[in-house]
This record gives C-alpha cells, structure tokens and sequence, in this order.
C-alpha cells in the first residue's frame, strides 16, 4: 500500500484479487476516505471500515485500493453476499470484504476471527452500506477491533457543479454546460454521484442535438419526470 499511504514495508507477493472493475478516478472526498484507509491498515491485523450510501463511490475507492495495494502485497477481494459460515477465506496480506451490510451481526463477527485466525497479521477492510455500523454496535468485542471508520457522504453543490463540469469535458461539450441546472441535478440527485453522472449524461445526450441550447432546470425536471415514467 505504499503509493495508497506512504508504505507498509509488506514482501511483494502475487496478487489473488482480480482486476479492479471502475473508473479510478475519485472525488476529493473518496480520496480523503481512501487516505484514512490506507493510514489504519499500515498496522498488521488492523480492520477498517468503510461506509456510504448506494452511488457515493464505496466501490471506487475500493478498486483504487486494490490497485494501489496490490503493487506490493497480496490481495483478496470477496464479497459477504457469497460468503457463508465454514467456507473458506483465500491467503492475503489484505482482504477486503464489501457487501458487509447484508450480514448478520454474528455472521460479521464470525467472519472477522475466521481472518485472524488463519493470519493475524491479515489486514481486514470491510465495506458497506450505513447498516454496517449498527452490525458492529452489536458485537462489542468485534467493534473493538475496528482500528478506523471512513464515511463516503452525499455531494456538497459544489462537488456537484464540479462533477458536472468534468462529465461536459469528457463528453466533449463545454465544461459550463450544465452550470445553469447544476442545482436541480444536486436536488434531484440528493447529492448522490452516481445519479448526478447519471442525469448529466442524459441531459447531453439531448443537449447534442441543439448544442445552443442552453438547458436550465425547468428542462432538468422535465427529463427526470420522463425518465421515472419510462421506468414505471
């Protein structure tokens, strides 16, 4: 994890995770989480937790972990969705367990001391959605373990208008495009960044067949309520 969190001195090994699956490129507020990750995990046998709603990036700042990590010691990736008690857990310097959320508390917890058990020194990260930090609560013993908690939160509007701009960049329109409806795709969205991406993306799509037109948030409300009927 040394280009994640300035080096953990760990033996290089062959990786055993597979490749990470999403943009690495994060926000402001992921890499302060992935930072805080990297810092709690520079201790052998740590845990840290990882929390956020649907679409503030958990799985983003996960893949950049994995990538960052796996240039210098094992790593294994599994989720708790497929996990069940007695089966087995792979070898690894660090092992990031998401969907931790869908477990019970003492599935967590058998889970975790499963880990140690086999290593010690085995760095844990366990992600999920907000219902993680309730698990934890129910397991005194285990939520002793948790060495650090890093939070993913809904956009500020100016995260937002930031995000906008880079997604008109990338898709070729004028990085101020969307800059007069960027606070109805925050309000719509409720911050989150996957839907803000999302309804940015829409919105050009429209934009590209007038690219005068300048979209305000009349226009923003109107694909939101076609979009929502479409889907019903």
């Amino acid at each position: 994890m040394n280009e994640c969190a300035g080096g953990t001195g760990m033996k290089e090994h062959t990786r055993a995770a597979a490749a990470p699956r999403g943009p690495l490129t994060l926000t402001v507020g992921q890499e302060a989480a992935l930072a805080r990750l990297g810092f709690a995990l520079e201790r052998p046998g740590s845990v840290a937790v990882l929390c956020g709603p649907a679409g503030t990036g958990t799985t983003g700042v996960l893949d950049r972990l994995e990538a960052c990590a796996s240039r210098s010691c094992r790593v294994a990736r599994t989720s708790l969705r497929e996990w069940h008690d007695g089966a087995p857990v792979h070898p690894a310097d660090l092992l990031i367990a998401d969907d931790a959320h869908v477990a019970t508390a003492e599935m967590l917890g058998r889970f975790v001391r499963l880990v140690h058990t086999r290593d010690p020194a085995t760095r844990l990260v366990l992600a999920g959605r907000g219902r993680l930090f309730t698990l934890l609560s129910r397991d005194v013993g285990l939520e002793s373990l948790v060495t650090l908690r890093a939070i993913l939160h809904p956009f500020s509007p100016e995260e937002t208008a930031a995000v906008l701009s880079t997604t008109c960049a990338a898709a070729g329109a004028p990085d101020d495009a969307l800059a007069e409806c960027a606070d109805t795709i925050h309000e719509i969205a409720g911050g989150i960044p996957a839907t803000i991406v999302a309804l940015a993306r829409v919105a050009l799509v429209i934009r590209s067949s007038d690219p005068a037109r300048r979209l305000v948030g009349e226009d923003i409300e109107l694909l939101h309520r076609r979009v929502s009927l479409d889907a019903a």
